[in-house]
C-alpha cells in the first residue's frame, strides 16, 4: 500500500479509537499516535513533523464540502469546536454547530482582512509601477523613499 494511503488509513483508524460517545477526538491525540505508529516504521523522518502534517492535512481534507445544491451534510465530515477539538458531523449537537458557525465567521472574517490587505498593497504597487520593469524595482521605489 502506498505510504499516502497507508497513513490515511492510520489517522482515520485512530480518530476512530479517540472518538468519545460524541464522535468528539482531539488532533493532538491523533498526532501522538501517528507520530509512535511512524516511529515504527520509518528512521530517517522527522516523526512529530510528519504526523502534525499529514493529521493537518487530513483533517481539512474532512471538513464539510457543499455535498450538493441542498446540503452540507455530510456524516463522516470532522467539524471543528476549537482548540483542536473535532466532532463528526452526524454526531453534532446544536451548541457544537453553534460554536462551529462562531469559528466560520471568525475565519472568514481574519480571511477577508488578509485578502483586503493583500490586494491594497497590490492596488498600491500597481499606483506606483510607473517605468518600473517588474515588481522587484517597484518594491525598490518604497525602499528608497
Amino acid at each position: 500500500m502506498p505510504i499516502r494511503e497507508e497513513i490515511d488509513r492510520a489517522i482515520r483508524d485512530f480518530a476512530i479509537e479517540e472518538m468519545d460517545g460524541d464522535g468528539k477526538f482531539y488532533l493532538q491525540k491523533i498526532r501522538r499516535k501517528l507520530a509512535r505508529y511512524l516511529e515504527g516504521h520509518r528512521e530517517d523522518l522527522n516523526i512529530r513533523e510528519i504526523a502534525e502534517s499529514y493529521v493537518n492535512s487530513y483533517d481539512r481534507r474532512q471538513r464539510p464540502k457543499l455535498k450538493n445544491e441542498e446540503s452540507f451534510f455530510i456524516p463522516k465530515a470532522w467539524i471543528p469546536l476549537g482548540n483542536g477539538l473535532r466532532v463528526q458531523m452526524r454526531h453534532a449537537t446544536y451548541r457544537q454547530v453553534l460554536a462551529w458557525k462562531e469559528i466560520e465567521v471568525t475565519t472568514f472574517a481574519r480571511l477577508r482582512n488578509a485578502h483586503t490587505e493583500k490586494i491594497r498593497y497590490i492596488n498600491s504597487r500597481l499606483h506606483n509601477w510607473g517605468n518600473c520593469v517588474n515588481l522587484e524595482e517597484v518594491e525598490a521605489k518604497f525602499r528608497n523613499n
